[in-house]
Formats: structure tokens, sequence, C-alpha cells
């Protein structure tokens, strides 16, 4: 699902590179296809964890993380735009992004729990610090 989500990015950023006056319509429903994987992250929040602990703390992590990281991405596409007088680099700048979603959330699709990952204190005792 992963890989598809992020075929779908980049086909709209491709078109909307190469083709920006021919379908414009089918590269925005490419990108909104691809924009799929940010319920496909929520969800996999809730699938990598056991217990309700493990799901808060990975939440917690991904979510602050992931909107922190977020929020400069219009800024900075906005930000080239205005650089370098065009949309090309932002859209290349995106198709390399994609790099780094596809490794991402393969690694995060992988099957596996969080739990399995932390100190066995942690786990057995939430809230409270292993030391």
């Amino acid at each position: 699902m992963v890989s598809v989500l992020a075929g779908c990015y980049l086909a709209g950023y491709l078109g909307l590179l190469f083709a920006p006056a021919r379908l414009t319509w089918l590269w925005c429903t490419a990108v909104g296809f691809g924009s799929g994987a940010f319920p496909v992250a929520l969800t996999l929040v809730a699938l990598r964890a056991r217990t309700a602990a493990g799901t808060v703390a990975l939440s917690a992590f991904t979510q602050s993380l992931g909107y922190l990281l977020a929020s400069v991405g219009p800024f900075l596409f906005g930000l080239l735009h205005d650089l370098v007088g065009g949309w090309t680099v932002s859209l290349l700048a995106l198709c390399g992004l994609l790099v780094v979603h596809l490794v991402f959330g393969l690694w995060a699709s992988r099957p596996r729990q969080i739990e399995d990952e932390l100190p066995r204190a942690v786990v057995e005792r939430p809230g409270v610090a292993a030391g």
C-alpha cells in the first residue's frame, strides 16, 4: 500500500512537472490518492502497538514529530519557488522527499509492535522510568 501511494504522488508530481497544462485534473487526482498515505500512517500507529500505553507513546512521538516536520513543508515549497522563480525545483524536491516517504513508510509497515522494541520495564510499568 505504501508503495502504491508513493507511486501516485510521483505520477502526480511528474505530471505537473512535465505536462502541467495537459491532464491537470489527472495529476491532481493522483496527488489526492497519494495523500491517502496520511490516514495509512495514522492507522499504522494503532497497528504497531499492543497496549493503550504503547499506542499513546507511539502516537505522541509520531504525531508531534510528523506535524513539526510537515509544518515547514509549505513554507519551504514556496521559498524554493520564490528563490528560483518557478515550480520545477519545488516539484523535484517533492519527488526527492518521496524517497524518504517510501523508505520510512516501508520500514513502519513491517509487522512488529512497539512493545517489542522497548525495555521490558517500560512495557510492564508504563509511565515509570526504567533505571
